[in-house]
């Protein structure tokens, strides 16, 4: 298998990473010498369709890995709670200062579970199912119905309408009841036509 390297090598791994990745994006072929990475003729064939892909860089480590995305990324993704979004939206605008990088630049996502159901009762009694929503044991039933867009499509509703108002402007839904459509048609149909860009 892979040597597993601590959080600062992956990071560092990454910043590079993506410095090779968009020049091999451009380029015919890179040479690129870093301190962790090193190619002689690195090619990619054929080039992508798009010009230049966006490239999203998840994770919301604060020191790191969100300065990186106020250097490099076109996105960010992060699967936290709305306080813990708008904080992270915080460091990465702090970010985006210190390297002269407009903050408006960088389109923030959130990735949160996603299920749908027509009672309260319904939502926790998932939660606290084997297999439902806190499938890890992580978080709280609470906790869990806090930072994901499970629950009444009315709660829904709020839950993702406040992280619009927070500069969401993206979701990548873990569609909990894969491989049914059931949540994404009712998330289509009942959510999305209620929320509101401001």
């Amino acid at each position: 298998g892979y040597e597993y390297r601590s959080d600062r090598e992956r990071l560092a791994v990454l910043d590079e990473t993506i410095d090779v990745v968009r020049r091999m994006w451009t380029e015919e072929q890179v040479t690129f010498e870093g301190a962790h990475l090193h190619f002689d003729g690195a090619y990619c064939d054929p080039k992508p369709v798009q010009q230049l892909p966006p490239v999203l860089v998840g994770g919301g480590g604060e020191r790191v890995n969100l300065r990186i995305a106020a250097e490099k990324a076109d996105l960010t993704n992060w699967q936290v709670g709305i306080e813990a979004f708008r904080h992270k939206s915080e460091v990465l605008a702090g970010h985006c200062e210190a390297v002269g990088r407009p903050f408006g630049e960088i389109t923030r996502t959130h990735g949160p579970d996603c299920r749908l159901f027509d009672t309260e009762r319904e939502t926790v009694a998932w939660c606290e199912s084997d297999g439902g929503g806190n499938l890890w044991g992580r978080q709280p039933t609470a906790d869990y119905l806090a930072d994901n867009l499970v629950g009444t499509v009315d709660q829904v509703i709020e839950k993702t309408q406040a992280y619009l108002d927070a500069g969401c402007r993206g979701l990548i839904l873990w569609l909990r009841d894969f491989p049914s459509d059931e949540t994404l048609q009712r998330f289509m149909g009942e959510v999305v036509p209620k929320l509101s860009l401001s």
